[in-house]
């Protein structure tokens, strides 16, 4: 999913839900990935480590954006 690979992206994903929706009942944070140590280490275009770009800040970056504290 493209919008996992770049910061900005996912935070216009998260921007466009909001404009797009009247609310948000619930959000299911289920996307991951799973690199081999064959695969070598694969870096995201913002330069954070891609299982964690991918299996956590994706996650918190979305539900930041949908559900920002006051």
């Amino acid at each position: 999913m493209p919008a996992r690979r770049r910061v900005s992206l996912l935070r216009g994903f998260g921007q466009q839900i909001l404009r797009d929706y009247d609310r948000l009942d619930v959000l299911v944070s289920n996307a991951g990935i799973w690199l081999t140590p064959e695969q070598g280490r694969r870096v995201s275009a913002d330069g954070h480590e891609m299982h964690f770009a991918v299996n956590y800040l994706s996650h918190y970056l979305t539900a930041a954006v949908e559900a920002p504290c006051a």
